[in-house]
């Protein structure tokens, strides 16, 4: 009796063109994920089908890396995004487009494997040339191509959500019904191993949300490795600092910005309201996220002093001679936070496609040809943008409190004025502590040790750092006495 040739695992019908509608949505780009939809799904509704062979495959795969390559090349070259592997990885549906179209609308159901290695099919080439018999494997490339589009989507929502992304319920939401399809068309649901399937999509679900968290980490990671590191420029989202880890800082002696003219003592580039073991960041007002917390700075032109970026529209058109100037000169990224002034007003000589601002007062200037950044700031007392404290500002985490209440308690500071309180804090500050550069383990002295052992010790030796600082150590670098006047105050 024959046997019935073995059916390959391949997607349901539509299952890969609404994949490619999902990650159009996400991407946003409607029209490209339409268009690759209909061009993988309109197979269904013709009957045009074409013997491509093993070489016509070996042509779609090398069609594919061309892609990729140009893809890289391009996002390399024009910068458009901090992390490059990020913005390449979220078109590879398009790359692979080639290798998906070869097989739907091929006469075999099936690519042979050694398609994608040189190595393979040279061995293969060999072994028919040597009289061997060949039976290369096949593989149907519809549910990894599913796979491909899914993880697409994911690192875009990880690139451009960052620490938002977990709370984008409709992104999750979506991947579940999606990975919930395949399930179904794998294994259809059955009354009498219901227990069997449920566990199944729970599982599907737990992968779901562990693959995009964990491309939001490695997004954060890079980000910390990579973004505005070699130029000296901080993120607005977050600042991850050296509070926790064990041994000597090492300051760098780089100059990122010059300033001249009537230059304060002190110029602020980026704020955050929220610390959390060794990790200060921007957490935006309720109701928003810290993208719509941004919003545009009014532009205007002057006269001879051209263009000019208000925080206020009442503060455009301030003539020269009013309040002070200072001139500011350094390197910037597509979107590099601005060292200003306290009461700052207007910004003028600057030459960005948008200026940006939240909250806090953390300014960002839309410079995609990056380069280097030339303007002046023109500010006086009481020209201020950002808005007054809120509750988010008055967080303090579970593993300091105590010790900062302790603080506060010696220092009697409840009850007196702003003024009075960090009079009370310098004083403490100057009598009883010691800057260092050198930061010993927990429970050790002050003095050179050796490298913390990773990200995760680090991290642990962090979360009762500044407690520790304030009340047994009494040593530390400036990251420690800013942090610890901020819990206090």
């Amino acid at each position: 009796m024959n046997e019935a040739p073995e059916r390959p695992l391949a997607p349901p019908r539509l299952l890969l063109g609404v994949s490619l509608l999902f990650w159009g949505a996400v991407i946003e780009q409607p029209l490209t994920g339409l268009l690759c939809a209909l061009l993988v799904e309109a197979r269904w509704w013709t009957d045009l089908r074409w013997s491509f062979g093993a070489r016509g495959y070996v042509r779609a795969w090398s069609l594919s890396i061309v892609l990729l390559a140009l893809g890289t090349t391009w996002f390399w070259f024009t910068g458009q995004g901090r992390i490059h592997l990020f913005d390449v990885f979220m078109w590879l549906p398009v790359y692979l487009l080639p290798m998906i179209l070869a097989q739907q609308y091929g006469t075999a159901d099936r690519i042979p494997l050694n398609t994608f290695s040189f190595i393979a099919r040279r061995r293969v080439q060999l072994d028919r040339q040597a009289g061997r018999p060949v039976r290369p494997v096949r593989l149907n490339i519809g549910y990894p191509y599913f796979g491909g589009v899914i993880m697409a989507s994911a690192v875009m929502k990880a690139g451009a959500d960052s620490a938002e992304f977990v709370a984008r319920w409709w992104f999750f939401a979506g991947t579940l019904l999606l990975a919930s399809l395949a399930l179904l068309a794998v294994s259809p649901f059955s009354w009498k191993r219901p227990v069997a399937w449920l566990f199944a999509l729970m599982l599907v679900a737990v992968a779901s949300f562990a693959t995009t968290a964990a491309l939001l980490g490695l997004y954060a990671l890079l980000q910390d490795q990579m973004a505005g590191r070699n130029l000296g420029i901080p993120l607005a989202s977050h600042s991850r600092t050296a509070i926790g880890t064990v041994g000597e800082i090492k300051l760098s002696d780089a100059i990122y910005w010059r300033a001249k003219g009537d230059v304060p003592a002190l110029l602020r580039e980026t704020v955050y309201n929220r610390y959390q073991v060794g990790r200060w960041a921007h957490m935006p007002p309720v109701g928003l996220n810290r993208f719509d917390d941004f919003e545009e700075a009014v532009l205007g032109t002057v006269g001879e002093e051209g263009k000019q970026f208000a925080f206020r529209r009442e503060d455009l058109g301030m003539k020269p001679g009013t309040g002070r100037v200072v001139t500011l000169r350094g390197a910037s990224q597509q979107l590099t936070p601005l060292p200003l002034p306290a009461g700052t007003r207007v910004l003028e000589r600057l030459k960005a496609d948008g200026l940006f601002f939240n909250s806090l007062g953390t300014v960002l200037a839309d410079n995609p040809d990056y380069g280097v950044l030339d303007f002046s700031a023109r500010y006086q007392p009481g020209g201020g943008f950002d808005l007054p404290p809120t509750g988010n500002d008055l967080q303090i985490p579970v593993d300091e409190a105590e010790a900062v209440a302790r603080v506060c308690a010696g220092l009697d500071l409840r009850g007196r004025s702003d003024r009075d309180k960090l009079k009370a804090l310098r004083n403490h500050f100057l009598r009883n502590f010691e800057y260092t550069l050198y930061v010993g383990r927990a429970g050790g002295a002050t003095r050179p040790a050796k490298r913390a052992g990773g990200r995760a010790d680090a991290a642990t030796a962090a979360r009762k750092a500044v407690g520790d600082f304030l009340e047994r150590t009494r040593a530390g670098h400036c990251e420690y006495f800013a942090t610890g006047a901020a819990l206090v105050l």
